[in-house]
């Protein structure tokens, strides 16, 4: 039931967005301050920058987004994200046993008082497990973050192709532990 009440949210974002609703919701829920600016949102402490969703390549099944997130105010914790351009949505790190990463995901990712958490490949990310559909340089997708202290951020993101040293999701494993 919880996941179909994220998709019917989620997908009241996509139309919310899409029509460029310009009403305010309320301190837990945030449209974000976009501005001119896709990939960026501001709620509260908050302020989102850099978001992107990695292109897919041929037929992957996976795709990853990446952020940073920084906070003017007091320390907060990101708890999970959600879009309909996935059929899953886990938080994810990259850890090293051994000679060889592994992607693992985990239950929040810190945002600390004053500080920033950096989501990048090669480290902590969005994971978007079973697209939906191609996702495709010059695309946008609607991606909703829920915070423990902020509540729930809704922003569209572009997507775009992996950049030198990029990090491909089509083809990792994950793990299960947390």
């Amino acid at each position: 039931m919880h996941l179909f009440r994220t998709t019917l949210r989620t997908l009241a974002l996509t139309a919310a967005l899409l029509a460029h609703s310009a009403n305010a919701g309320d301190s837990k829920h945030s449209h974000g301050d976009h501005g001119a600016h896709h990939g960026e949102a501001k709620a509260g402490a908050l302020t989102i920058t850099g978001a992107y969703a990695r292109a897919t390549i041929g037929n992957a099944p996976n795709s990853a987004a990446y952020f940073e997130i920084a906070s003017t105010g007091g320390a907060d914790r990101l708890l999970g994200a959600a879009t309909p351009a996935a059929r899953a949505v886990e938080l994810h790190t990259t850890v090293k046993t051994g000679d060889i990463m592994k992607m693992q995901k985990i239950d929040a990712i810190e945002v600390p008082a004053g500080g920033t958490a950096e989501l990048a490949p090669g480290g902590m990310h969005v994971m978007l497990l079973g697209v939906t559909e191609k996702l495709k340089d010059g695309a946008m997708i609607p991606l909703t973050l829920t915070f423990e202290t902020t509540g729930v951020v809704e922003m569209m993101i572009p997507v775009r192709k992996a950049g030198h040293g990029g990090h491909n999701h089509s083809g990792h494993s994950h793990g299960s532990g947390s």
